[in-house]
């Protein structure tokens, strides 16, 4: 009986203990994960190897006689396919895209920075 619960207690928690690792497209760019901020945008990097970015930006054009006003928006959901410190690419196929890493993460003064599509990210 005590075997039956030891037996039960282990496959239970395999898949728990699955859940907690890195995903292996993440192996030696650990610092990547997190959630991180810029004025326009934040991304957030999981454990598990998906990528969230979301970006909201403003123009507004004045002329003499004309104000335009426009803006957009970016969501992107999806899987890192691949990570160095030069580029993520996330997706696959056609649903494809690449971030260029202009610098890879690095911590000054005790916060974490990074600079990707020429854009300045904290870490949270």
């Amino acid at each position: 009986m005590r075997l039956n619960h030891f037996l039960i207690c282990i496959v239970s928690s395999i898949p728990l203990i699955a859940c907690a690792q890195t995903n292996t497209v993440l192996k030696g760019q650990e610092n990547f994960i997190g959630q991180w901020q810029a004025p326009h945008s934040k991304i957030e990097i999981g454990h598990d190897g998906n990528l969230q970015y979301k970006a909201s930006y403003q123009q507004e054009q004045k002329t003499a006689n004309t104000f335009q006003q426009s803006s957009s928006q970016s969501n992107i959901s999806a899987p890192i396919t691949q990570i160095d410190t030069q580029h993520i690419q996330v997706g696959t196929g056609m649903f494809s895209t690449q971030f260029n890493v202009n610098k890879a993460p690095y911590l000054q003064n005790g916060q974490w920075h990074m600079t990707i599509d020429n854009e300045n990210y904290l870490k949270k």
